[in-house]
């Protein structure tokens, strides 16, 4: 797989992170900056150039239910982290960015994975 940016033995890859890591077999990462996708698609809306408008991504970023919504959003977040962790190096470090609503499915599952202290 080839880095988009390389300067002095830092490499850097831009992508999905479970694709990304998945590519690159064997190999430990230092850091890893993710910024997961949020979930907007409520019916909502956002600012956008000083307007507001509508927040929503299309259907399929939308869930049935809340109990049903909030297990996809988990098991999600819980799968590229789970990624993550396999691909980090012993002193690697994960940071995420991202909305308020999501902190809370993607703080269970660094816990579930062990990656958070209490």
């Amino acid at each position: 797989m080839k880095a988009c940016f390389t300067h002095r033995g830092v490499r850097l890859f831009d992508g999905d992170v479970v694709e990304v890591l998945e590519r690159l077999p064997g190999e430990r990462v230092d850091v890893i900056f993710a910024d997961p996708p949020c979930n907007l698609s409520n019916g909502g809306f956002t600012c956008h150039g000083g307007r507001c408008i509508s927040a929503d991504k299309g259907k399929w970023d939308k869930g049935k239910t809340i109990d049903k919504t909030i297990e996809r959003d988990y098991q999600c977040h819980y799968r590229w982290i789970e990624t993550c962790h396999r691909g980090l190096g012993q002193s690697g470090s994960l940071r995420i960015s991202g909305m308020c609503h999501l902190i809370y499915a993607c703080g269970f599952a660094l816990q579930s994975l062990r990656m958070a202290s209490a």
